[in-house]
C-alpha cells in the first residue's frame, strides 16, 4: 500500500516515457483509469511497470535512486532499491505486488 500512496505517478510516468519503457497510450491508460483516484492511477502504473520486465524495473529503480532532491528517499528506503536496483529487480514482482495490496 505504501508505494501506491507515495508514488508520484505523473512525474514517474513522464520519466518512464522518456526512458522508452512507457508510451503515450500507457499514460492515457493511467490517467483515465476508473475509478480515477490517486491509488488506482498508481496501481495502473505499477501494473504497466510489471509488463516492462526486469530492464524496465531497473530503469524505474535508477530513476528513483538518481534523484538528488530527496523526494524519493522514503520510497528508496522502503523498497531497498537505491543502492542495488539489480538485486531489487530479482524480487520485483513480489515487492511491487506486496506494495500494491491494501
Amino acid at each position: 500500500m505504501f508505494l501506491k500512496q507515495e508514488l508520484p505517478v505523473p512525474e514517474m510516468t513522464e520519466k518512464m516515457i522518456a526512458a522508452g519503457f512507457f508510451t503515450e497510450e500507457n499514460k492515457n491508460e493511467i490517467n483515465n483509469v476508473k475509478p480515477n483516484t490517486r491509488l488506482t492511477r498508481a496501481e495502473k502504473f505499477l501494473n504497466i511497470l510489471l509488463e516492462t520486465g526486469d530492464e524496465g524495473y531497473e530503469t524505474f529503480c535508477q530513476i528513483l535512486g538518481k534523484d538528488s532532491s530527496g523526494k524519493f528517499e522514503e520510497i528508496n528506503d522502503k523498497m531497498e532499491i537505491a543502492v542495488n536496483p539489480k538485486a531489487a529487480s530479482e524480487g520485483m514482482e513480489c515487492s511491487i505486488v506486496n506494495n500494491m495490496q491494501t
